[in-house]
């Protein structure tokens, strides 16, 4: 992970196993997911694979997010302050 301090702008690798999928959630920040391996899969959206590109705006509530069969692997841009809340703990503002 690389967090700028001064901005809250961050980026991470993130990896999710095979099948496993991460709780719905929302970030106050417009974020960018580059898919490096395997297959993300958004309800709503649909899936995501190696080389494709997914643009969140800041304030929206999704998910889960689910890894295919084989998992998937991504790159994770917060385009300011960084921060991941639970819709049902931190109503979101979109």
């Amino acid at each position: 992970m690389i967090l700028a301090p001064d901005s809250g702008h961050a980026f991470f690798y993130v990896r999710i196993g095979p099948n496993q999928q991460t709780p719905i959630h929302w970030h106050p920040s417009d974020t960018i997911y580059i898919v490096r391996k395997g297959e993300m899969i958004i309800p709503g959206e649909g899936s995501y694979r190696e080389g494709e590109v997914r643009w969140v705006r800041g304030g929206t509530p999704y998910g889960p997010e689910s890894a295919g069969p084989e998992g998937c692997e991504f790159y994770y841009v917060s385009l300011g302050e960084f921060g991941s809340f639970d819709p049902a703990q931190v109503p979101p503002p979109q």
